[in-house]
């Protein structure tokens, strides 16, 4: 099959919403290595074929079918490599503008500028639509339809990977934010409901996703923190146990000095006695349960 390449230009659109590309290209056998520093944002399709990727001298190894990206203001280099014959590339360029549309549309990633295509039968059967397209003359529908071909390869090599990870990072965030409120507020009284709700899971699930990333359940870490408020109230203050316990959230001083035992390995009176010594020669350095 031969080379081909068709160039939007200004060719207007009769439908709005998709990114517009400037150009597509399509290589069945490409043998020669970028070495370039764009000034558009693109998608490169290697849909058969390897060799490397480098971007600003970090160099991996691909393999088809994959995708790899290229933006403004970074250098990279790729192509074939002494191992391979060569690679089939369908790539897509898009103005510069694009690149953040793309991002916000869940699209790209910085830091996952290459990955492997999900739905590759999928995949490419959209790319067999564009090289048909790109056959016919330039016309206002071609580019039109060119446009939402492109996209939708996209979406179909990202397939479900991305938006799960993207999901993920979501709740991890939430997670990593509700630690942050815990610690400049160990008193604070979280609803548990509506923090999974917030990641869009179960309760449950939220459970087990907190475990995974903090190593133990929600409540064990809270009251964790709390019993680390109580140590610095014990050598910081002069208040009761009982004080102390209600500050922290514990109704019972029993139940919060069972609780603060089991922590520190000792009551809290015995830690107020033995540390406050301790305390006061460190300067303040308080206990880290």
């Amino acid at each position: 099959m031969d080379n081909l390449s068709i160039h939007s230009g200004q060719t207007p659109r009769l439908l709005r919403g998709a990114e517009e590309i400037q150009h597509a290209g399509y290589l069945p056998a490409k043998q020669d290595v970028i070495d370039w520093s764009f000034d558009s944002f693109n998608y490169s399709f290697i849909l058969s074929g390897g060799g490397f990727y480098s971007i600003d001298g970090r160099r991996v190894q691909i393999k088809a079918p994959c995708v790899l990206t290229q933006w403004p203001g970074v250098h990279f280099h790729y192509g074939q490599d002494e191992q391979q014959a060569g690679w089939e590339e369908l790539f897509f360029i898009f103005p510069k503008r694009s690149q953040a549309q793309f991002q916000s549309k869940g699209m790209w990633r910085k830091d996952r500028p290459w990955w492997p295509i999900a739905m590759a039968e999928t995949t490419r059967r959209l790319a067999d639509a564009v090289t048909t397209l790109m056959r016919h003359p330039r016309t206002v529908e071609v580019i039109d339809l060119l446009d939402r071909l492109a996209e939708a390869m996209v979406v179909a090599s990202l397939g479900a990977n991305l938006h799960i990870r993207e999901k993920q990072d979501e709740r991890s965030s939430r997670i990593a934010q509700v630690r942050e409120e815990l610690a400049e507020n160990p008193r604070r009284q979280l609803d548990w409901e509506r923090c999974a709700q917030d990641c869009g899971c179960s309760l449950s699930t939220f459970r087990r996703l907190w475990i995974e990333q903090v190593g133990i359940p929600p409540q064990r870490y809270v009251m964790q923190i709390r019993i680390q408020e109580a140590a610095r109230m014990l050598l910081e203050t002069d208040l009761t146990i009982a004080d102390i316990s209600a500050a922290i959230g514990v109704d019972d001083p029993l139940y919060f000095s069972r609780l603060f035992r089991q922590q520190t390995g000792e009551s809290p009176t015995l830690y107020r006695e033995n540390k406050r010594t301790i305390f006061a020669k460190l300067g303040g350095h308080t206990y880290d349960a």
